[in-house]
């Protein structure tokens, strides 16, 4: 690896952060994810030792659905700076998807410290303990985020404390005009916690059908990235689960 990232730093030329970012973001548009970890390698050859380097590199990996190498970028970024580490809410996402539970829950617990009000943070703790030890555990070691006023993650809230339905949370949605910019932004997070509740409830047909709503919205931004990587996680594991036992 040390000997190709020298060729790299040699035979690429040299560019910033944000010019290779820019040229990531194009090729995770496109679906080009071979082209996406290129440039994450490019950026370690070009910019080693950087934090932000780091967690470019890690952003990019993990939205393009490569968690496991964007969780390598994220642990540098932590090594580097350990003081950022409350605030990387990106690497617990990484853990998640990694299979890395038990240390998703601890950033997310740690990234509390730093947002203490944000439901999602929460909603993420929760999917962290629930694959761990199963939904009534996740309930009750269910972290408070008072305060988020963004619609509909309160009622996303109360959904995953067991306080609300799903109907809560579509109600809320529904009650903005549906070509309004605040629609697309609820029926986003709306759409996109309500198939991680049916994810964490072990409904992945129920899953798919919301996940699939939240991204087929064709939104461009972290969270929208997010979304199609649990869609195809869910769907990889709906298939497992359809393939006939062994004899």
């Amino acid at each position: 690896m040390l000997t190709f990232l020298l060729v790299l730093s040699v035979l690429v030329p040299i560019q910033t952060v944000g010019h290779w970012e820019a040229e990531g973001y194009r090729a995770l548009r496109s679906g080009d994810t071979a082209r996406v970890a290129e440039i994450a390698k490019i950026i370690d050859a070009q910019h080693p030792g950087s934090f932000s380097a780091a967690m470019a590199r890690g952003s990019l990996l993990l939205r393009a659905g490569l968690a496991q190498e964007a969780l390598v970028a994220f642990d540098e970024a932590a090594q580097i700076q350990p003081a950022q580490i409350p605030f990387m809410w990106q690497r617990g996402i990484a853990q998640y998807y990694a299979g890395e539970f038990e240390a998703g829950r601890r950033q997310f617990v740690v990234h509390r410290t730093v947002n203490a009000h944000d439901v999602e943070n929460a909603v993420w703790h929760y999917m962290c303990v629930a694959r761990l030890q199963g939904t009534d555990a996740a309930v009750n070691d269910y972290l408070p985020a008072p305060g988020d006023s963004r619609p509909p993650l309160q009622e996303v809230y109360d959904l995953f404390a067991g306080t609300a339905s799903i109907q809560t949370v579509t109600d809320a949605i529904a009650a903005f005009p549906a070509d309004s910019p605040a629609a697309k932004s609820a029926q986003f997070y709306g759409w996109l916690y309500l198939g991680m509740y049916q994810d964490a409830q072990g409904n992945l047909a129920d899953a798919e059908r919301w996940l699939k709503k939240a991204v087929s919205l064709n939104q461009t931004h972290y969270m929208a990235d997010v979304a199609n990587v649990h869609l195809q996680q869910v769907v990889a594991r709906t298939k497992e689960t359809e393939k006939p036992a062994a004899q």
